[in-house]
Order: structure tokens, then sequence, then C-alpha cells
């Protein structure tokens, strides 16, 4: 412990007072409440909190969706008053706040130009509250400090296609003059059909340093280059650093933990000592292949000059063994059109045996059902008697070839097959062909032939009647001539005999078959306005179920309607109580501030009447005392022990309300008293500096206090005994 030299003057600088006309910092909540709304946009929820911003969960009530919402709010220097405007806190800050804000509504305008399906869009900005705001898309999904905890998402495959699109969005961004500055896996957002988006720009861009020091840097640990710990980084911070930040994210995916933070790293390799980051290279990654792992190693180069010096220079070595698609969430399986195969309508295997067949009917022939039955009966029938297949057309002219085709042609003039469908025509075909080869058509043709004859047909495919029989004389039968009575007469009257049953019992077959066939057709005709019938009733069935459809939508949206009702009623009513309680803060902050004014007065009385006696020696017991005292304050600060820095320290509303703020948004604060100890006996004080290092978030950001309490003036005074702390 030393003592200054008695110079009788107190070094330290008075703090400036505020009052309630600026704002009362403990008081004012540091986000806006749900139900808020911004022009088109209503607040719904928090989504999460940085030292420069807040962002909301949004609505657009004009294109009814969802957004994201960023609000211009550094918590260093600035705070939300009572009627939810955003403020500086001080006189002193209000330039800075200005630039930050003029710099976060001109940065967002240029990131409203990027259209990348890899980054993040913004769609709006606007001015508000006294401050900016940003509108972005609300992306879904799941960010990579999430999907890292499964292994499928660490595989070298996975990486390849989450960071290859990463950086051909990032590229974009770098192009135009801008970098990101805040990437890690909680800013690396995969959506639900797998393609990777990067998220948060616009918050980090602002810690620079360039204008003043009131915007702290605020970093990622291990994550962040050792330039983005600069207060003056900007002319240190280019792409090499996004790259960086890159290269920790797969380090961390590949390890399972982030880099050594940088600036561990710098410490170490100044004094001589090895980089105590553990390079990929070096470490046992079999699923890995070197040239990835080393191209990571590269990317985390400690020194600028070492590192790519741009995405693709980096991309060259890091992708080059594999393709950057998007690897995500499994898809919905696309739906292809399956290919359509087409059966014949009917098969008989009797056919099969008939040499150059024809297969496939390719064009339908004009005409009535009947005509078209036959042309089916006279195509088989052509095809079977030639030994080449005969491919048929709307142009096609069958002719005749024989008297199977004259067999055909007179099927086609009977009226039992004008009632025949197409179907039921091919079922001839066996007939047809048994017939054909048995050699029976030159009987049956002429036969047909004189039957047909005897029965015309007119053109409107109606029978006429026959004509009347005429007599014997009229119609004489002419004999053959020459003796009957010969053998061979005898054995050729014999064969006309059996020849006329032969053909009267095929006759009758054909007859049956017929008969069968029209059977057959008149049951198809039944099934087909049986089906009808039923295509009537599934059609009068569904239009009322889409009737009970409308009407239970109806009933849905009229219930919606007055769901919202209710909802609107339910936020007015939130809002008005929302109004009262701030209304009820503002009073109790009124009598607060008069009542420390009393204490404060009553304390200057009791001061000025206990007069400083500056014959009395300052001895080390007294050092010691108030040494005992500075120690307590340094304490209650690391305890973050509100209580103890009330009753160690004279009363100071603005001291006071900072390290409130402070106790209540950082995870643990480091704090130090100077060992230099200063005393004058002529001023009855001794007095040193209370240090303020930097302050540690939960999330294991890292924010440093701006110049005004980075180090603050310790005194105490003896007015008989030593006075509590003044600061």
């Amino acid at each position: 412990m030393t003592i200054a030299p008695d110079t009788g003057e107190w070094s330290g600088k008075a703090l400036p007072s505020l009052t309630m006309s600026t704002m009362n910092v403990a008081d004012c909540a540091m986000q806006l409440p749900a139900g808020t709304c911004l022009g088109v946009y209503e607040v719904r929820r928090l989504l999460g909190q940085g030292g420069f911003g807040v962002t909301y969960l949004g609505f657009d009530t004009s294109l009814e969706m969802p957004v994201a919402i960023k609000e211009y709010l550094p918590e260093h220097i600035a705070v939300r008053a009572a009627d939810m405007t955003v403020r500086p806190l001080a006189d002193k800050h209000r330039d800075a706040f200005r630039w930050g804000l003029s710099r976060f509504a001109r940065e967002a305008r240029t990131l409203a130009k990027f259209k990348h399906p890899n980054i993040v869009r913004v769609l709006s900005v606007f001015e508000a509250n006294n401050t900016a705001y940003m509108v972005m898309e609300y992306e879904q999904g799941h960010d990579l400090k999430h999907l890292f905890e499964f292994p499928e998402w660490r595989s070298e495959v996975a990486l390849r296609g989450i960071i290859g699109p990463i950086i051909n969005g990032l590229a974009e961004v770098h192009r135009l003059g801008y970098i990101h500055r805040d990437i890690k896996p909680a800013n690396i957002l995969v959506r639900d059909n797998g393609t990777p988006v990067l998220l948060d720009f616009g918050s980090a861009r602002m810690a620079t340093g360039v204008h003043t020091r009131a915007l702290t840097a605020l970093i990622t640990v291990g994550y962040a280059p050792l330039e983005q710990y600069n207060d003056a980084g900007d002319a240190h911070q280019g792409p090499w650093s996004d790259i960086y930040a890159l290269g920790a994210v797969l380090y961390y995916a590949i390890t399972g933990e982030a880099p050594v933070d940088s600036t561990l790293r710098g410490s170490a390799l100044l004094n001589d000592k090895p980089d105590p980051i553990t390079p990929l290279a070096s470490l046992d990654t079999p699923y890995y292949s070197p040239a990835f792992c080393e191209a990571i190693d590269w990317a985390l180069s400690f020194k600028v000059a070492e590192r790519p010096q741009t995405l693709a220079e980096w991309a060259e070595r890091l992708l080059s063994e594999g393709k950057t698609e998007a690897v995500g969430m499994p898809a919905p399986p696309s739906r292809s059109r399956q290919p359509t195969t087409t059966r014949p309508a009917a098969h008989d295997p009797s056919l099969s045996a008939i040499p150059g067949r024809m297969t496939r009917i390719t064009a339908e022939h004009p005409g009535s059902e009947a005509t078209r039955a036959a042309n089916t009966l006279e195509l088989s029938l052509s095809t079977a008697s030639s030994p080449a297949p005969v491919e048929t057309s709307k142009t096609d002219t069958v002719t005749e070839t024989g008297p199977a085709i004259a067999f055909v042609k007179s099927l086609r003039r009977r009226p039992s097959l004008a009632r025949l469908s197409g179907f039921t025509s091919l079922m001839l075909l066996p007939v047809a062909v048994a017939l054909w080869q048995q050699g029976v058509f030159e009987r049956v043709a002429a036969s047909f032939s004189n039957v047909d004859d005897a029965v015309p047909v007119d053109v409107a495919g109606q029978e006429n009647e026959p004509t009347p029989p005429q007599s014997a004389a009229a119609n004489p039968v002419t004999e053959p001539s020459g003796d009957t009575s010969t053998p061979e007469a005898m054995v050729a009257r014999e064969q006309r005999r059996s020849d006329e049953e032969s053909r009267r019992r095929r006759l009758a077959e054909l007859e049956q078959r017929l008969a069968a066939a029209e059977e057959e057709n008149r049951r198809l005709e039944e099934l087909r306005q049986q089906r009808l019938e039923a295509s009537r009733l599934a059609a009068q069935e569904l239009e009322r179920l889409e009737q009970q459809a409308a009407a239970a939508r109806l009933e849905n949206e009229a219930r919606a309607e007055q769901e919202r009702l209710a909802e609107a009623q339910r936020v007015a009513e939130e809002k008005a109580l929302a109004r009262r309680r701030a209304n009820e803060k503002a009073r109790k902050a009124h009598a607060e501030q008069a009542r420390l004014e009393a204490e404060a007065e009553a304390l200057r009385q009791a001061t000025t009447q206990a007069p400083i006696d500056s014959s009395l020696p300052i001895t080390n017991n007294d050092m010691a005392a108030v040494f005992k005292r500075f120690s307590g304050l340094e304490q209650a600060i690391i305890d973050k022990d509100m209580a103890a820095v009330r009753e160690l320290t004279v009363e100071s509303p603005r001291n006071n309300a900072y390290f409130a703020y402070l106790f209540g948004n950082y995870e643990s604060i480091e704090a130090s008293i100077d060992s230099s100890m200063r005393a004058s006996r002529r001023d009855q004080s001794i007095s040193t500096t209370l240090t303020i290092k930097r302050m540690l978030r939960s999330n294991g950001d890292i924010a440093l206090p701006s110049d005004e309490f980075a180090r603050i003036p310790l005194k105490s005074v003896r007015r008989g005994e030593w006075s509590r702390i003044h600061w």
C-alpha cells in the first residue's frame, strides 16, 4: 500500500446527477410488452435480447404473416422510458445514440437489397418510439447448436451441404462491403425444407467502436477473432473475420467444443508459448477427409495474414472434394408420374395359336357397333391368313382375300350383329378361326349370301319385309344334268347332304354363341346402368357433404371472429392496465426521488455542521479501516449485493441505478480496488479508484463498461468519524 503526495486536491471527477426529467433506469422495462402495435406490425413475444437490440416475434396485420422485428436499443447507453420511447442514458451519450441509430437504419436498408435464399431477408425498416426497427422474415427450423447434438448432422457430407450455401449467401454480403461479425451455431438455422439460412444481420455490424467507445464491442467467446476485441477494429476486420467464425462453427461440429478464446491464444503467443488450440489435422478424425480438416485449420489461423482473405479462396479448398447442396430434414417425397400400362379388353387362349395374330388395335373404324365388330373380325382373319402382321389406322382399307373375308362381310350384314358391342364381337373370334381352320368358309359364305339375299337390309340398318316365295313354276329348281344313278352321282349327292347337315349344325352352334353374346351384352348394359346410378348417388352425397362443410366453415369463421374480438378486448384491457401500472411507477419514482433529495440535503447539512480538523494525522490504522471499507464495496459488487452497496456508499441515484441494471442483466462482474491509496491531511480524506473490468452474460457474451463507469473514484472523509464512501 502506497500513499500519494499530499496535493490537497481530490483527483476524481464529479459525477453529473440524473433527474427524473431524463428517466429512472431502475424502473423502466427494456422490452416492449406483448400487444404493442408498431404501424401494421403487432408485437407478440420476445425472441432474444443482445447488447445492441431486442428481437421480437411480430405479426404483419396487413399481409397476415409472422415476422421478426429487431429494435435498436444499445443497453449501455440507452434505456426505455415509461412512455415506451428509447432515450440516451445521459446527454453525453446523445451523439453516440443518434450515430448508432442512423447507422442501424442505413445498414438495414442496405441489407434489404440482399435477395439470397441463404441469408435472412429484410422486409422493411422504419422509425418509431425515438428509435429504429428492422423487420425481417420469420424463419422456422432448428439452429446448428441444436442439430449438432445428433451425429448425422456432424458428418462431413452434412457439414459440406450446410456450409456451402451459407458461403454463397455470405459472399454476396461481402461483395457489397459488409461483414456479419457474429456468426455462431445459434445464428445458422436449417429450415424445415432442409436449406440453411444465416440470421441476425445488423446487430454485430455496429460493434465497431469507430465513433465512440460507448458502443462497446459485443462478441461470442470462441467464435470471434482477436481483431473484433479491438475498440477501433474496423480497419482490421474484413471477410477473414467471418471466415474465422465459420471455421469455428465447423470446429465445434467436429470436436464438440468451441475453439479456444482468441484472447487466450494471443496471450500465449505474445509470451512465446505454443498456441493453445489443437489443430484438427493433429486429431484422430477418421470420418473427415484431411483436406477438409486442413481447410478448417487454415480458417482458424490466429494472424489475419495467414487466413484465407476471401470466401472463394477458402471454399476452393474446403469444398473441393464434395458437393454443396443443402442437406437437411427429410423432404416430403415427390409425387412422380407412374407409368401407365394398357391391358387388352379380353384374352382368349385359343387365339395364341394363330400365327401372325394382331395383338393391338390402333384405330377405331367409323360406323355402328356391328360394323366395328365385323371390322374387328375381318382384321383378325385377314391377319391370320397372312404370314406377316398388318398395322392398320383410320385410313387403312381392308380388301377381300378369300372366302374367310366373304364370311365376315356376310356377318356384317346380319341383323343380329347390329346389336353387338365391340367387346362381345371379339367373342366370335374363336368361332371364326375354328371355321376357317376346318375349311368350311366356302360353303358357309355361300349359304350366308343366299340367306342375306332373302332378307335385305335398307340403308337405315332396318330389316325389310321378306319377299313372298314364288310358286314352283315361277321359280323352278334346276337339277344337275346327267345320270343321277351312277355311283359317282350318288357319292356326290351323299356328300352334299353331309355337307348340308354339317353346315346346319355349325350354323346352330354359331346361333347359340351369338345368343350368348347378346345375353352378355345385355348383362354388361345393366351393369353400366347400375354404375351410372351409383355415380349419380355419389354425386348427390358429395354435394351434401360440401354443403355441410360450407356450413361448418361459416360456423368456424363466426367462432374465430368472436375469439378475435375477445382477444382484441383482452389486449385493450392489458394495455390499459399497463398504462395504469406505468403511471403508478412514475408516481412512486417521484416520491423516491423526493426522498433521496431530502436525504441528500440532510447529509449536506450534517457535513457542513461538522468542520474538518486538518490538524489530525492520518495513521496506518485509519488507512486500514478505510481500505477495509473500500474492499467491502468491491466484494459487494462482485456478489451483486445491492443492499451492501447502499449501506457502504453515500446515496447516488445514478450509480445505484447503473449497478442495479448490471446486477440484473449479467451473470458475473469483474471489479477490483486500486491498492495504491491516496491520503490528504488537509481534506482529511482517503481516496482510491474502483475499476470495472468487464461483464459476462449467461450465454457467454462479454460486454465492457463505458468510459464513465470503467474507473470510478472512491473517497472517504473524516468528520469526527470516517464517512461512507463518496463515489
